[in-house]
């Protein structure tokens, strides 16, 4: 039971990496893409 619990603390930890490495990555495309929008006219956009 005791590993069992261990194993369930480290795999929670591993999806919270996961998860924040995940939500960095979006900002960083967001900013990107914010950066490219503002100096691309909008219809080469689309």
């Amino acid at each position: 039971m005791q590993d069992f619990l261990c194993f369930l603390n480290s795999y929670q930890q591993q999806v919270d990496k996961m998860i924040a490495d995940l939500q960095s990555k979006k900002q960083i495309i967001t900013a990107l893409a914010g950066i490219a929008a503002s100096y691309l006219p909008m219809h080469e956009c689309l």
